[in-house]
């Protein structure tokens, strides 16, 4: 967060002092940037919303929406008071310099106010998610809407105060910059000609717009599909009542034979756990953590899906049902529905004899489809759950 705020600050300020030489302008929108950052831990204390990556992150995204507003309040102010020193050779007064500036800032006020609230609207809807998705981006929704927010609130309050303080002395108008030059000489022939050609222009628009629909049914209906994390989570589970002894035999075999494959890089695994109340776990459990190698090291042709099918056809040990997933991955699981793997089925009932017998059904349908690498069924004390 402060790399990007620092970066942030130096790209706006290069920006205002190369298109409007003038360092004191720039100090307006620096200003401004880490304030209203500051302003929106504020309500995030108040709604619950934690400092974690995903929080920062949505707040990392809207570092340039943050100072949009500034650099355009900024740049008309300045093109106003240039203006007038530009066309008048009387020196201009104080009075008249500072209702200049606020003219300028109540005519762009309005319209960047609204255009940073329909900003925090179109983000409403990922308050609508659910599940896994909505409880890892519903805490990025909440800062760059809070950011935003009060980013929409000093462009109308701090900047044009700041207008008026800092933006003083004889300026430089706009056609003396060559920089400035070189964009309008550009800019102003493509904006003349879809002025004067405006059904064209709609007419362009709509056509790439139509463009979109077939490439939209395309995009599939995943939201949050699986992402590549550079490690993966293999957590195969044995039948209960395995000796202490037999379950580090297995595990050392799986270590051995994972380590084998050229993309990992190492391997950790874990069998069983004791000294955890709340994550306490049975020798028949196993957590074998892997690193993998950046990709580029990796043989040609090999893709993640490969490589763990590939895996998983090496670690095919009697009495073992393999379970693959990723560490991140997993963590979101176990914490949304206490299953450790992505697709799962929760028998629940009022007879643990039936329970059973209907998840041997379960479990005798799904082991035939071809989609499920693995089917097991944990038992539980009035519960029969199902994993693949």
């Amino acid at each position: 967060m402060q790399r990007d705020l620092l970066e942030e600050a130096v790209i706006v300020s290069l920006v205002i002092i190369v298109f409007l030489f003038h360092f004191r302008s720039a100090l307006i929108a620096i200003v401004a940037l880490p304030i209203a950052v500051l302003m929106s831990f504020i309500p995030m204390y108040w709604l619950g919303v934690s400092s974690n990556i995903m929080s920062l992150g949505g707040i990392a995204l809207a570092v340039g929406v943050l100072v949009d507003a500034s650099i355009v309040m900024v740049e008309n102010g300045y093109r106003h008071l240039s203006k007038r020193q530009e066309n008048d050779a009387n020196p201009v007064s104080e009075p008249e310099r500072q209702a200049i500036l606020i003219n300028s800032a109540k005519q762009v006020g309005p319209a960047l106010f609204f255009s940073l609230i329909i900003i925090v609207v179109s983000f409403m809807p990922v308050f609508l998610l659910e599940a896994q998705e909505g409880r890892m981006f519903r805490p990025l929704a909440w800062t760059k809407t809070l950011a935003v927010g009060s980013s929409s609130i000093l462009a109308i309050t701090l900047v044009p105060v700041l207008m008026v303080l800092l933006i003083r002395g004889r300026l430089k108008p706009e056609n003396a910059n060559p920089i400035s030059r070189i964009a309008q000489a550009i800019y102003l022939p493509i904006l003349k000609f879809c002025l004067h050609h405006r059904w064209l222009t709609i007419v362009v628009n709509l056509i790439f717009l139509l463009i979109t629909f077939p490439l939209a049914s395309r995009l599939g209906s995943q939201f949050m599909p699986a992402l590549f994390e550079g490690s993966t989570l293999y957590m195969p589970t044995a039948l209960p009542g395995i000796s202490i002894e037999q379950a580090k035999v297995l595990l050392q075999q799986q270590d051995r034979v994972l380590r084998s494959f050229p993309e990992v890089a190492s391997v950790v695994g874990a069998v069983g756990r004791s000294d955890s109340a709340t994550d306490n776990a049975p020798l028949d459990m196993y957590d074998t953590t892997l690193m993998l190698k950046p990709r580029e090291q990796w043989p040609a042709g090999i893709t993640y899906e490969k490589l763990i099918q590939q895996m998983d056809e090496k670690l095919q040990i009697p009495g073992l049902s393999n379970t693959w997933t990723s560490p991140v991955e997993n963590r979101l699981d176990m914490e949304l529905t206490g299953i450790k793997t992505p697709l799962g089925m929760k028998v629940q009932g009022p007879n643990v004899d039936g329970i059973q017998q209907l998840a041997s059904q379960l479990q005798t349908v799904l082991s035939g489809l071809p989609q499920v690498r693995s089917v097991f069924a944990e038992k539980g004390r009035a519960r029969f759950l199902r994993q693949c």
